[in-house]
């Protein structure tokens, strides 16, 4: 009703699974192999990093490390215009039995349609490849593998997936497999499905029912015809999380034709990384791992660090005012690094993320332009903030005649690129705000006129005095 129009233009990144140029993803751990009943104590070592060559290629690198055996990979993932997924990687390892190698291709949409989904898998590994903790005296799996699967959401209840995969193993013949699965959800606390498998001429049936008790969940499954005849299998999992953003959880299994599982995990979010223990027990081996998990990048000229970015997040810049609190809804988050840079990641898809800086946090010596912008963020994006501040430059000018006489009030004074006149109060004193730290200072009295140049020198004072300067 103002007759004012405001235009808001925000780039984004869409792409999932590919990082942006510059962006780096890394996660390493460190735990003890098991072997049997109890804890074989020896160490092992992992590590994997992603990075953003450009915004539709994005390499990655593994290594690791445990008695008897070490690996080494490495590969890349590609946009293929725009609409497919193209990951490749490769892999050697080293043990007792020799040099190994694995060689792995996927295909999948680079948009994930709500009711259409699909995917592809190509894989290759020779007699000696070693996965982690694996030793001479583990069975060789050579194999070359083809596997693909497709899934439709038929209504807003129900979802049908079906998979087939051909394998060629070291010492078996051709296996192929294949299976389907509809599921169905009753309600909020109830899933049922129903599974049919069919692998090398024997077919297995099952149906698994799901209740959710608040935040436990038990499941059961029921294979009618099978291998081993009549089956029953229970899994259970409970989460919890504190206010200071610990969690817990505690899951199992208990199966009459396999081994008992335990398992409990405990994980800490920090401003730069996610923390995460984990110990798990069975009848037999028994194990546990610490890892740490993260995401490094480069916006605006800067490296930044978090845990975790998520499908959405946002880059913030202050300008040049530094250690600003940023808030989401309200709520502080991050602050700016020593070049006015933060990330807050995990935005709400399609959703009102309001994102602001607070003026009472701000030292009285910058300038505001913004404190707030409300995004609505796309899909797999990333938007760029500027909730810019700016450190006044300004000064008193101590300005004298050619005869040493203070210049008169109401004397207007001009530099280049001012956009507006400054004016001599008393005693030839006048104020400039964003004076240059070279210029020259033109003065109107009257129909006389005059000019001196000035420096404004490097000072920690946020309103100096300068001069007194002589008007020539």
């Amino acid at each position: 009703k103002f007759g004012r129009k405001t235009t808001q233009s925000i780039p984004y990144f869409n792409m999932p699974g590919i990082y942006r140029k510059g962006a780096y993803e890394f996660q390493y751990g460190l735990g003890l192999i098991s072997r049997g009943r109890g804890i074989y104590r020896g160490l092992y070592g992992s590590s994997v990093q992603r990075y953003g060559l450009t915004d539709r290629i994005t390499a990655s690198g593994s290594v690791a490390f445990w008695p008897g055996g070490a690996l080494l990979g490495g590969g890349a993932q590609h946009a293929w215009r725009e609409k497919t997924m193209v990951n490749a990687t490769a892999a050697a390892s080293a043990s007792a039995s020799g040099l190994g190698l694995q060689v792995k291709a996927n295909l999948s949409p680079a948009t994930r349609p709500e009711t259409f989904n699909w995917g592809a898998q190509l894989t290759f590994q020779n007699h000696a490849w070693r996965q982690v903790g694996q030793g001479p005296e583990d069975a060789p799996n050579f194999q070359a593998a083809i596997r693909g699967f497709l899934a439709l959401d038929l209504t807003e209840k129900d979802t049908l997936s079906t998979s087939l995969m051909v394998q060629k193993k070291w010492d078996t013949g051709l296996v192929m497999a294949f299976s389907t699965q509809w599921t169905r959800t009753l309600n909020e606390k109830w899933t049922l499905s129903a599974r049919a498998a069919a692998r090398s001429a024997k077919l297995d049936l099952s149906l698994l029912v799901s209740r959710t008790f608040g935040t436990k969940r038990v499941t059961t499954a029921n294979s009618a015809i099978g291998e081993n005849g009549l089956t029953l299998d229970v899994n259970f999992s409970k989460f919890s999380q504190s206010e200071s953003g610990l969690s817990q959880t505690y899951s199992g299994s208990i199966d009459q034709t396999g081994p008992v599982r335990l398992d409990a995990k405990f994980e800490k979010p920090s401003r730069t990384a996610n923390h995460q223990l984990r110990f798990s027990y069975s009848t037999s081996a028994t194990s546990g791992y610490y890892a740490r998990r993260g995401v490094l990048g480069r916006a605006n000229g800067t490296f930044f660090a978090a845990p975790k970015l998520g499908q959405q997040y946002a880059v913030v810049t202050t300008g040049e005012a530094s250690d600003i609190p940023v808030y989401l809804q309200s709520q502080e988050v991050t602050k700016t690094d020593r070049n006015g840079n933060a990330i807050v990641p995990n935005l709400r898809r399609g959703k009102a993320n309001k994102i602001s800086i607070s003026p009472e946090e701000i030292p009285f010596e910058y300038d505001i332009t913004n404190t707030m912008v409300t995004v609505y963020p796309y899909p797999f994006g990333a938007s760029f903030i500027n909730l810019s501040t700016r450190l006044r430059r300004s000064a008193i000018v101590q300005l004298r005649d050619a005869s040493g006489r203070a210049l008169p009030a109401g004397s207007e004074v001009t530099f280049e690129g001012a956009e507006y006149p400054s004016y001599v109060i008393d005693f030839g004193e006048v104020f400039f705000e964003d004076l240059p730290a070279s210029t020259t200072l033109n003065v109107t009295m009257g129909e006389e006129t005059c000019e001196t140049a000035i420096e404004f020198p490097p000072t920690d004072d946020l309103q100096p005095t300068l001069g007194p300067f002589t008007c020539r």
